[in-house]
Order: structure tokens, then C-alpha cells, then sequence
């Protein structure tokens, strides 16, 4: 009786030995390169379109490409704006700081001190006299209106500020209004009404054949 074949050994896979990720470590270079090509031709105003048909490539790949090199460039500009407002902001709350200072001194009452000198009767030495007179103040209005130009610009730093035209239609909204449906309700007046439709003729019937 002839005996049953004997299972073979199975082959252990071998694994590919570390230099063979070479030309994995060139693909990042290979990227960096396209990468500054592709902004390169976007800084000379090229359009997606344009720069993937010029480099042979995908536009999605461009897209992808100028969103990686974009957002840390924006995010370091957000950064950057960020702290120029808050620097700005600080120098514009001294000044609103000092002019709010020079308005409450202004608004003080004014004190003058006046010095003479006057001989009593038949004393030797003349008597010295000190005069002093306050005079009440209603305030400087340039210092005012210097602490209201400082509000004004912190307000604009961060967006705050309510665009003129709104608030000029919310003054005059109500009066604009009013005289728009007089003016409507005039037109309807004095409109010619329209003569009535003639009534539609009987549709004709067609004779029998």
C-alpha cells in the first residue's frame, strides 16, 4: 500500500530587507518640489486649472497642494492680526484713558490766587494778603470728544461699529414707510381703471357632416 505524501513545509514570507524604502524616502522630496513649483505658478496668478494642465496633474492635487502650503501661512497671518489688535486696542485705552483724565480735570473749578501787599494805619511793615478765587468749569468738549474718537476706533479694531447706512435707515425708516404707502395709496386713486373684458363669444359649432 503505497504511503500518503507527506505535507510540505510551508514557505515562510520574507520581508523586504529596510533599504527598500528608498524610493519611499524620496516621495516627500518629490512632494516638497511639486509643492513649490505649484505655488510658485499660483504667486503668478495662475489658476488651479491652468497650473495642473502645465505640470500634467490632477486639479484636485493642486487644490490639495495649495491647502497645505495655505493654511499655515493663514493661520500665522490670523495669529499676527490678532496681536495687532490687541496692541492697538491697548494704545488707543491710554489715550481713551488720558482723555477721560483731562475731561474730569477740566470740569474742576478753576482756583487763582492773587497776592498784595497793603499798609495798616501806621504799622511799619505793610500786611501781606492772599486773594484766591474758584471759578466752576462745564468741562472741555475737545477732551470729550477725544475720548468718544478713541471708543470709535476700538469699536472698528474688532468689527463693533454699526454701519452708517443702517443706522441711517433705521432714523428714517418709519417716516420712509408712511410716505411710500401714502404714495401708493395716491397712485391707486388716481390710477384710470381699466375697461371691462368683453364677454367671450360662444365658441361656434361645427356643422355636421
Amino acid at each position: 500500500m503505497p504511503e500518503p505524501p507527506k505535507p510540505q513545509p510551508k514557505r515562510k514570507q520574507t520581508r523586504r530587507s529596510p533599504t527598500s524604502s528608498e524610493p519611499r524616502q524620496a516621495r516627500p522630496a518629490l512632494s516638497a518640489a511639486l509643492d513649490a513649483r505649484i505655488w510658485e505658478l499660483r504667486q503668478h496668478c495662475r489658476t488651479q486649472s491652468q497650473i495642473a494642465r502645465e505640470l500634467g496633474i490632477d486639479q484636485s492635487t493642486v487644490s490639495r497642494a495649495l491647502q497645505r502650503i495655505q493654511e499655515p501661512i493663514l493661520r500665522e497671518l490670523t495669529e499676527d492680526v490678532a496681536r495687532l489688535k490687541a496692541c492697538q486696542t491697548a494704545q488707543l485705552e491710554l489715550i481713551l484713558s488720558e482723555a477721560v483724565r483731562g475731561w474730569q480735570r477740566s470740569q474742576q473749578a478753576l482756583e487763582t490766587t492773587h497776592t498784595r501787599t497793603r499798609q495798616l494805619g501806621d504799622a511799619a511793615l505793610p500786611e501781606t494778603v492772599t486773594d484766591t478765587t474758584k471759578k466752576g468749569q462745564a468741562g472741555a468738549p475737545e477732551m470729550l470728544a477725544r475720548a468718544m474718537d478713541a471708543l470709535a476706533a476700538i469699536r472698528k479694531i474688532w468689527g463693533l461699529e454699526a454701519q452708517p447706512e443702517a443706522l441711517e435707515r433705521t432714523a428714517t425708516e418709519p417716516a420712509d414707510e408712511v410716505e411710500s404707502i401714502l404714495a401708493q395709496v395716491l397712485e391707486l386713486k388716481t390710477k384710470p381703471k381699466a375697461p371691462p373684458c368683453p364677454p367671450k363669444a360662444p365658441p361656434r359649432k361645427r356643422p355636421k357632416k
